[in-house]
């Protein structure tokens, strides 16, 4: 099996039942009378639990799709990554925000600059709201290129001092978040190749990577808030000291829920962080704590179901 039948067999594999409904209307969309290749091979792929290539074609060569296989195959796998786009279009703000640059990019192109400003303004809180710092500066940038393309004739000096201002903000932020995601990076690297560590010399070798400095004062912002107190917990555990762990836990926990829109738009680590506080109060005997967490697990909203099954 080669690596890109194995991409394709994945991703159809990796589909929840909505998407796969979704896929067969999106695909059918273009087809007239019969079934058009992209759905039948689908259909046959999607039956199969394990996939050998020259046994599907042999099986299936007097299908459509057995002609030209592999252009079928590649023109599939697109297809299936754009019904996936289009199926979840909306549904996170990122997604939103994302598809509403993309609107920007063509109210510009049709030459509607104050559309374009008046749907910079609208999102811009929206990034911000949910410290999106790559996507705040790539709006920040469209509306400053905006208004050189525009001659400036709707900005004022003290306007483009502060887009400079809110652009400048929002690189450190961003400085902040990847300072602090590195060092989560590092230790989860070395925790991943070598275990938890078994002696004090591994352990001051894990410490070793300057990491300290760093962790010395939880930021303000939320992702760099959350690297921080998640390197502090992953020391926790590599000590063995659950109750430090616990701590480091519950700070993360009272971190997202003041911010629940943060939960709705990424619960994955929400998820995560009360699955890993269970294991802690096991560790620490602390039984009858448990089912309140589990409980929590259980009010997070079914668009996460897929992710909390993965």
């Amino acid at each position: 099996m080669s690596n890109n039948e194995d991409h394709l067999f994945k991703l159809i594999r990796s589909l929840s039942a909505s998407e796969k409904r979704y896929f067969s209307i999106y695909a059918s969309r273009h087809t007239v009378g019969e079934e058009n290749n992209s759905v039948k091979m689908f259909k046959k792929l999607e039956g199969l639990q394990n996939y050998d290539e020259k046994k599907f074609r042999e099986k299936n060569r007097k299908e459509g799709f057995a002609k030209h296989y592999r252009f079928n195959k590649h023109f599939l796998y697109k297809l299936i990554l754009q019904s996936l786009r289009s199926f979840h279009a909306g549904k996170t703000a990122e997604a939103e925000i994302r598809e509403q640059i993309h609107y920007i990019d063509i109210l510009v192109e049709k030459g509607l600059f104050d559309q374009a400003l008046e749907l910079i303004e609208s999102i811009k809180a929206k990034a911000a709201k949910y410290q999106f710092f790559e996507l705040s500066f790539e709006i920040l940038h469209k509306e400053m290129s905006l208004h050189r393309d525009h001659g400036f004739a709707d900005a004022d000096e003290a306007k483009i001092e502060s887009i400079f201002a809110d652009m400048h903000t929002t690189l450190q932020d961003l400085h902040s978040l990847i300072e602090l995601e590195k060092v989560t990076v590092r230790i989860s690297q070395r925790l991943a190749k070598g275990g938890f560590p078994r002696n004090k010399k591994n352990l001051d070798d894990v410490f070793g990577l300057d990491v300290n400095s760093k962790l010395k004062k939880a930021p303000t912002q939320f992702s760099a808030a959350w690297n921080f107190y998640t390197s502090k917990l992953a020391i926790s555990f590599m000590k063995r000291d659950y109750q430090n762990a616990l701590d480091g836990i519950n700070a993360l926990i009272e971190l997202v829920e003041s911010r629940p829109h943060m939960i709705a738009e990424r619960p994955k680590p929400y998820i995560n962080v009360l699955h890993n506080k269970i294991v802690v109060l096991n560790n620490l005997h602390k039984y009858d704590e448990v089912p309140a967490v589990a409980a929590k697990i259980d009010t997070i909203p079914v668009r996460s179901q897929v992710l909390r099954n993965r």
